[in-house]
C-alpha cells in the first residue's frame, strides 16, 4: 500500500496538502511522500466572524442561559459529542464515560446530547436509542448553523481514536472558546499548543475520557477565560481564510 501511495504522489500531484506536522512528518518518516511536495495548511478553516466569543455570547444571551449574575446556568447546559456514530468516532467510549459519570453520586445530574447526521440517527437500532433515550441522553441532527449547539454545550467531547488531519469541530469550539475534552491525536495536540480551552488525554479508554470531563467541570470556570490574544493567535493561524489563501499561493507558486 504503501509504494501505491508513493507512485501516486510522486507521479500524479503537483502538490500534496497535509492538516498537521505530525502527517506531515509520517510521509517523510514513511518514504510515501517527496519533502517538495508536501505543505501544511491549518486545517479547512474556521469563519471568525461567525465563530467567536462575542458571538456566542449573545447566542446564550437569547437562549437564556445567564444567570441575573452574568454566570452561566451551567446545570442547564450539556456535555455533547459532536460526530459520526461510528467507533472511530469514540461514540461508544463517550456513552461509556457518560454512564460512568452518572454513576457518581456528584455527578449524577449531568447532561449529555449526541448531535450526528440525520442519517446516522436514523440507522441507530432501536434498543440502543430506547437505552440512550432512558438514561437522559439528548439526540439532535446536524444544522447548517450549530452555534445553538455549542452555545448549550458546556463541554465538547471528542473522543476520535483515528488520526484525523484537523478536527473542524475542534476548531468551531476552541474559536468560541468552549472547553474540550478529547482523546489525543495527530490533528488535535497542536490546537491546545495554540491556547484552546480543555484537556487532553492520552488514554483511549472511557476512564480516561471521564477523568477529563470531570476535571473540566470541577473547575469550569478556569477554563472559560479565553482572551482576546488566544482568539486572535487562532483567526491568524486556522481562519478560513488564511487556509484558502494559502492553497491557492502554493497552487500558484
Amino acid at each position: 500500500m504503501k509504494r501505491i501511495y508513493k507512485f501516486i504522489f510522486e507521479k500524479k500531484y503537483k502538490a500534496i496538502f497535509v492538516l498537521n506536522y505530525v502527517d506531515f512528518a509520517y510521509l517523510l518518516e514513511n518514504k510515501i511522500a517527496p519533502i517538495k511536495k508536501l505543505n501544511i495548511i491549518p486545517g479547512t478553516g474556521v469563519d471568525s466572524t461567525k465563530y467567536n466569543p462575542d458571538n456566542l455570547i449573545q447566542k446564550r444571551e437569547k437562549l437564556n442561559l445567564f444567570n441575573k449574575d452574568k454566570t452561566l446556568k451551567i446545570d442547564e447546559m450539556f456535555i455533547t459529542f459532536i460526530g459520526r456514530i461510528s467507533e472511530d468516532k469514540g461514540f461508544f467510549r463517550f456513552i461509556s464515560a457518560a454512564l460512568f459519570l452518572l454513576d457518581d453520586k456528584k455527578f449524577k445530574d449531568l447532561k449529555f446530547r449526541i448531535v450526528s447526521p440525520i442519517s446516522d440517527i436514523e440507522k441507530i437500532d432501536i434498543e440502543l436509542k430506547t437505552f440512550l433515550i432512558k438514561n437522559n441522553f439528548d439526540i439532535k441532527p446536524y444544522l447548517n448553523d450549530p452555534i445553538s449547539y455549542y452555545a448549550q454545550s458546556k463541554v465538547v467531547v471528542l473522543p476520535t481514536i483515528y488520526g484525523e488531519g484537523l478536527s473542524r469541530v475542534a476548531l468551531e469550539a476552541g474559536f468560541l472558546g468552549i472547553p474540550i475534552a478529547a482523546v489525543h491525536n495527530r490533528g488535535i495536540s497542536s490546537l491546545f499548543i495554540d491556547g484552546v480551552a480543555g484537556e487532553l488525554t492520552m488514554d483511549y479508554e472511557p476512564y480516561g475520557v471521564s477523568r477529563i470531563i470531570k476535571k473540566i467541570c470541577e473547575n469550569y470556570y478556569q477554563y472559560l477565560d479565553i482572551n482576546k490574544n488566544i482568539f486572535n493567535n487562532l483567526r491568524q493561524k486556522y481562519d478560513n481564510s488564511i487556509s484558502t489563501n494559502t492553497v491557492f499561493k502554493i497552487l500558484d507558486s
